[in-house]
């Protein structure tokens, strides 16, 4: 039986090899949907685990993050482990932003102008600082200094002495003078006066030094002032936390209301929440959109296939098989049953068949199997199909239109 076959397959080889092609094509065209769907999957989780979700503390509105002056409960929520539902287990690259008015700095001599001493973290949390393009940084000197302790500071490039070469040692000089209400009612106020090492300049507003968060934090202190901080923000460790993120800030924040209207605090210690929490995960959003449309995509192609393969089949096989209706006649007219003649060909096609999906699924490591075996079993329906009508014909029509 496998021998008179393979003796057919080199009587016809074009029209074997025509179903060879096209269910090779077919089969690899299946796969490569599903890798296209597995690669966007993995994608889409590596940007799950990758992309930045962070979570900025802003007005009721949503609409400020910075100039917020919030008070030190609002830092301990993220940096503090002794405070009930905090978030430092979850966040990472925390940045604070703090402000503090200098009223002399001494760089050659003393500046009669207003100046504002900005204590940061690092340079995101400042939007005049978002590219480092805009910061020069002086030999032995990264952003890193900003997360220290040391006092250091960017000064703006206005603020340089004629003549100074980048990267030569340089001191400045600053003395605050603070004052409340009290201070100023009896004539006293409080000063405080500090040293800072230049570490580089930047292009943003003149009127702003930069150094760390920490340097204006002890200033702070010396100074008695209220300990305040301008923005904070921060990022997720694991994106995956979210919803459980949410959960706790809302015991500390409100949701962003456009309207920025007021709701009650689940604490005592306002009658409202006083602030709300943007939690940043547009990427995100964006990425399982994407990932969405393109999974579809790919199964409606698939849909597709498979509807091809079912009428492609019939069509090929049909005119695969009355291309040797002679033979299939003769078959017939020696007494060759009608069903002996469907087994034959029937096994002929389904070993081109075999061997059309094993070479188109063979790149993509025949994966997956399920959708493999279903394309043959459909595409073999058809070429089945084709068969059951030819050998229906009428044998004596069927050989007068061989004449």
């Amino acid at each position: 039986m496998i021998l008179s076959i393979i003796k057919r397959f080199f009587r016809a080889p074009l029209q074997a090899l025509a179903v060879v092609v096209l269910a090779a094509v077919l089969s690899a065209s299946l796969c490569g949907l599903h890798a296209a769907n597995e690669d966007a999957r993995a994608r889409y989780e590596l940007t799950c685990q990758t992309v930045p979700v962070t979570l900025r503390v802003t007005n009721l509105s949503g609409t400020r993050t910075d100039g917020l002056e919030a008070p030190t409960w609002v830092l301990r929520v993220f940096n503090s482990k002794n405070v009930k539902n905090s978030l430092k287990e979850y966040v990472k690259d925390l940045q604070i932003k703090d402000l503090l008015p200098i009223n002399e700095i001494q760089l050659q001599a003393n500046l009669e102008k207003e100046l504002t001493l900005v204590g940061l973290t690092g340079l995101e949390i400042s939007g005049e600082l978002a590219q480092e393009s805009l910061v020069t940084w002086f030999a032995g000197y990264d952003e890193s200094v900003l997360a220290g302790k040391e006092p250091v500071c960017l000064l703006p490039k206005s603020l340089l002495p004629e003549g100074y070469t980048p990267g030569e040692p340089l001191t400045v000089p600053i003395h605050f003078r603070y004052a409340d209400f009290n201070q100023a009612f009896h004539g006293t106020a409080s000063e405080y006066d500090v040293e800072l090492t230049v570490a580089g300049t930047h292009a943003g507003d003149s009127g702003m030094i930069y150094c760390p968060y920490e340097v204006v934090k002890k200033a702070k202190s010396y100074l008695g002032r209220p300990s305040e901080v301008d923005a904070v923000q921060a990022t997720l460790i694991d994106n995956s936390t979210q919803a459980e993120v949410r959960e706790i800030a809302n015991n500390w924040f409100a949701i962003p209301n456009p309207t920025g209207e007021q709701t009650p605090w689940r604490y005592t210690f306002y009658f409202y929440y006083p602030y709300a929490l943007v939690i940043d995960d547009a990427l995100l959003v964006s990425a399982e959109r994407t990932l969405k449309i393109s999974v579809l995509i790919n199964e409606l192609c698939a849909v597709l296939v498979f509807a091809l393969s079912a009428g492609a089949s019939f069509f090929v096989g049909f005119l695969m098989i009355r291309s040797r209706k002679r033979e299939i006649s003769l078959m017939r007219t020696l007494g060759t049953r009608t069903a002996s003649v469907f087994f034959r060909f029937a096994l002929e096609q389904l070993l081109c068949l075999g061997a059309g999906v094993a070479l188109g699924g063979w790149f993509f490591g025949y994966q997956p199997g399920d959708r493999l075996g279903a394309f043959a079993a459909v595409y073999f329906v058809g070429l089945c199909l084709a068969l059951v009508v030819f050998l229906r014909q009428n044998l004596l029509t069927t050989l007068k239109e061989d004449e």
